[in-house]
């Protein structure tokens, strides 16, 4: 299992959208998360690769339980890095130092 400090992915519906970030709290109503919609994630990995932490951000938000479909730690699996080693690699910089830059201590 995993919980409130770890990276995940949320799958959301009703829209259907993908969030990457750290999870700040797990409630019965929702589940907040330090994140960025995973449609940015490759310019916001060019940004920093580049040496920028902007215009793309992560964000504080909040999502109702109606609309988690489910929520995935990121994890390395044997075919695939998780997002934050791929962020890593391609940017010689710590997820964690992306979101702290972005307003969230991060590790």
């Amino acid at each position: 299992g995993f919980g409130v400090g770890e990276w995940a992915i949320a799958y959301l519906q009703a829209p259907r959208e993908r969030l990457f970030g750290r999870l700040l709290a797990i409630e019965a109503s929702g589940v907040t998360m330090h994140a960025l919609d995973l449609e940015s994630w490759d310019g916001w990995m060019a940004q920093w690769s580049h040496g920028e932490s902007g215009p793309v951000r992560p964000s504080r938000q909040f999502i109702p339980m109606s609309r988690v479909e489910k929520l995935l730690a990121d994890e390395d699996s044997s075919e695939i890095p998780s997002l934050a080693r791929q962020f890593q690699q391609r940017t010689e910089r710590t997820i964690g130092e992306a979101f702290g830059a972005a307003g969230m201590a991060g590790r």
